[in-house]
């Protein structure tokens, strides 16, 4: 038996600045949002409400802007990567295998940058969307690891947690993983760890896909000792350790952390 679900939902949140996800039970038809705190004072220039129906393209939208402190407002299309976008959870295979000619050596969240043909970025969407490395030339430290969207062009991405690389990556394979673990907490690959230069008994821990750690929970870090080289920190190997902050910036200024 089948059932279908007619309705609406209501909430509020407030914003960071920083894109935000809304999980919905059955998908959705349309969406508004208001900006409370634009619509209830003056001034000018800034969005006040927002809308999005099915159909229209990934990353945009409708914007209505307030004009003047009067509260009139004028309606626009909302900027190319910066509305709204449909995700469908419940797709759980991994994309195919596609070429990527390089990785660079950039300096998050400049890079590394992953550099590919013409089009294959279509439908990735910056701190969404989730890719897999595979057989890469060089940088083989990337292989197989899950890595969060960062800025997409039309032939690149950004891998958005990881570090500078030391040498640049060349030819290689990935594929978009279109899902999330089903299991909470997830295990999650570390890319850095640093002292907290604001208490040094701390370690800031940067992951590579966006995490849902919430302060109070306890980790299990598994740090092998590989070389001398990789990797660093093996002395919290197998550390139980208590999440005490996140979202702490790291040396690079990324946010995707968590402190114990």
């Amino acid at each position: 038996m089948s059932v279908v679900f007619s309705g609406s939902f209501s909430g509020s949140f407030v914003s960071t600045g920083l894109d935000t996800f809304i999980p919905l039970p059955s998908g959705a038809d349309f969406m508004r949002v208001q900006n409370e705190t634009v619509s209830y004072v003056g001034g000018a220039g800034t969005g006040a409400e927002f809308f999005w129906r099915k159909g229209m393209a990934d990353g945009r939208g409708t914007i209505y802007t307030k004009l003047n402190a009067d509260n009139s407002l004028t309606v626009g299309q909302i900027a190319a990567n910066s509305g709204f976008y449909f995700i469908n959870t419940t797709v759980n295979t991994p994309g195919p295998l596609l070429a990527l000619t390089n990785i660079d050596n950039g300096v998050p969240p400049a890079g590394p940058k992953v550099t590919v043909a013409a089009g294959l970025t279509a439908g990735l969407i910056d701190g969404s969307s989730i890719v897999r490395i595979f057989n890469t030339a060089g940088g083989l430290q990337l292989g197989g690891i899950d890595f969060t969207v960062g800025p997409v062009d039309n032939t690149s991405f950004i891998l958005k947690y990881m570090r500078q690389i030391a040498a640049a990556a060349g030819p290689g394979t990935w594929r978009v993983i279109p899902y999330n673990p089903y299991f909470y907490p997830s295990t999650r690959i570390i890319t850095k760890i640093i002292a907290n230069p604001l208490d040094t008994t701390q370690a800031i821990i940067t992951l590579s896909v966006t995490h849902d750690y919430t302060v109070g929970q306890k980790v299990r870090l598994k740090i092998p000792r590989v070389t001398a080289l990789a990797f660093g920190m093996i002395e919290l190997n197998d550390v139980e350790a208590t999440i005490v902050a996140i979202d702490v910036a790291d040396a690079d200024g990324l946010t995707n952390t968590i402190c114990c």
